[in-house]
Parts: C-alpha cells; sequence; structure tokens
C-alpha cells in the first residue's frame, strides 16, 4: 500500500495466503499494471462485515463483547501473541504506528 492510503502515512506490505494471490492474479489477468486490483470490491466495509455477520448467524452484541472490524484486529494480535510471535512482529504485521 502506498503511504498515502495508510492510517501512519508509511508504506505497507499486506501479505496475502497462496491460494487468495492464485485467484487475484487469474481475475486480473490482462488489465493494466496501474489499475485497481480489488475493483470490483465494495469500500463500504462496514456494511459488508455487518452483512456477513448475520449470514454467518453471529450475533454482533453479546455479554463477551461486540463484534466490530476493529474486533477483527484484536482477535489477530492476541492470537499472534499466543502462538509465540514477537511484539514487534505483532506491531508490523498490525501495522501499528510505533512498529
Amino acid at each position: 500500500m502506498s503511504p498515502e492510503k495508510t492510517k501512519a502515512k508509511r508504506a505497507a506490505v499486506i501479505y496475502l495466503p497462496p491460494d487468495v494471490t492464485k485467484e487475484l492474479e487469474a481475475a486480473n489477468r490482462g488489465k493494466e499494471p496501474q489499475g485497481k486490483l480489488l475493483e470490483a470490491l465494495s469500500t463500504d466495509y462496514h456494511h459488508n462485515f455487518l452483512r456477513d455477520l448475520e449470514k454467518a448467524g453471529i450475533t454482533r452484541q453479546t455479554f463477551k463483547g461486540r463484534a466490530c472490524l476493529h474486533s477483527l484486529r484484536v482477535t489477530f494480535v492476541t492470537l499472534a501473541g499466543e502462538t509465540g510471535s514477537d511484539p514487534q512482529t505483532m506491531q508490523r504485521l498490525a501495522r501499528h504506528a510505533t512498529a
């Protein structure tokens, strides 16, 4: 990602699983290199997230907390920590400004 697109105004690399990379490459064959990679995706992430919760039968608010886009980030960092990732790596992968 280019710096102007990130919250911390720093360039960022977002790693994708190999199967996702292959699907994106196939979907974008023949497109100009400067074209948008994910043109077809909606930018209304919050709406899409709420729709996906509903489709999956996940309650947004429970006694344990609330499901939101930020909760995915918190879960990612928590799971990374539980698997033994070092703090600097977790900060970098979460694109935390102090990493």
